[in-house]
């Protein structure tokens, strides 16, 4: 059973022109009539083989003839997608319009047809949209600065790649923009472009890398048996006090890391007291940091020396300062300088 939105007259002088349109109108034969709960009240029904207009009546349970001078209207409405509905200025009636673009009588359809828009897309090709500085519209723009395409084309970035092969971008200085800068300093590619290593590989080969006793970078040193712990022994079987009991020569770059003494014996009386020295002088400028095995005591490390570094050619010797007074202590005291 066709249905459908229907304007309907009411035949006047002018039976083409609509003064008033109804609510939807069914349409069909008078056997096609909804009934029963599919019948509601005021529905509207046009007989096609009897002519007639029919409603139907709730309060009745039927279908009652309305108006004989009604019909329907025949537009093709299909033709007036995108028209309006219009009164005319002269006889008040109601009248199909067809939009005038930028006429004052209703929409458009297309972007380019409004009144505060760009009137046209021909050669505005990828180009974005933004309100015009005047406030009164929209405007077609390049996308540069407030829509950049490119790294580059940022104003706070490097304006050109050019003659910028394998650089980096950092934050400039200034903290108000991006940089390039080449692969050395802050954004180097080598080991001895660091700020905190050694500078050269010149004359270090064979060595190894180690951090520095001052706690501050790295540096070579001889590979020995790579980078580290080694040290120095010395046996002095029985002990009496006296100086350069027994030395040795460094074979290459040392630090050394604390002076470790053992003794068979115990001392009695006194305590034993070991001094170190570099070419003659003491490595423990401040003697209260000397190792010393106290009294029934067999073994002790001493604090970390003032005097720690040492290179190829330098000597090695060994004190003793002090004894047990009862029994000396030390046979077999043994003597280890540590470091790397």
């Amino acid at each position: 059973m066709p249905f459908g939105f229907n304007f309907l007259h009411r035949l006047l002088d002018d039976v083409h022109t609509p003064h008033y349109f109804n609510e939807i109108a069914l349409v069909g034969n008078a056997a096609d009539k909804p009934s029963g709960a599919n019948a509601k009240d005021n529905m509207l029904f046009y007989e096609q083989d009897t002519g007639l207009w029919k409603r139907y009546r709730s309060a009745l349970s039927e279908w009652v003839l309305v108006a004989p001078n009604m019909q329907v209207v025949g537009y093709d409405y299909e033709a007036l997608v995108f028209k309006n509905l219009a009164i005319d200025p002269a006889t008040k009636a109601l009248k199909i319009k067809q939009v005038g673009i930028g006429d004052g009588d209703g929409g458009v359809t297309t972007f380019v047809a409004l009144t505060d828009t760009p009137g046209s897309y021909a050669e505005q090709a990828l180009k974005g949209l933004r309100v015009k500085a005047g406030e009164d519209g929209l405007e077609f723009v390049t996308l540069d600065g407030g829509g950049v395409t490119t790294f580059v084309a940022l104003t706070d970035t490097p304006s050109s790649y050019e003659g910028q092969a394998t650089k980096y971008p950092r934050v400039k200085a200034s903290e108000d923009g991006l940089e390039f800068v080449a692969g050395t300093g802050d954004g180097v590619t080598t080991f001895v472009a660091l700020t905190d290593t050694p500078s050269s590989y010149e004359g270090q080969g064979g060595k190894t890398v180690r951090v520095k006793s001052a706690e501050d970078g790295l540096e070579f040193i001889a590979g020995g048996n790579g980078g580290g712990v080694r040290g120095f022994v010395f046996n002095l079987g029985a002990i009496i006090v006296g100086t350069k009991f027994t030395q040795a020569l460094v074979p290459s770059s040392f630090t050394i890391s604390k002076v470790k003494i053992y003794s068979d014996t115990a001392p009695t009386g006194a305590s034993i007291i070991v001094d170190v020295n570099k070419n003659g002088t003491t490595i423990f400028t401040d003697q209260g940091k000397r190792p010393e095995i106290a009294i029934s005591g067999h073994a002790d490390d001493s604090d970390t020396p003032d005097i720690t570094s040492l290179t190829e050619g330098n000597r090695l010797s060994v004190d003793i300062d002090q004894v047990g007074s009862t029994i000396p202590g030390g046979n077999d005291l043994l003597v280890t300088v540590l470091g790397q």
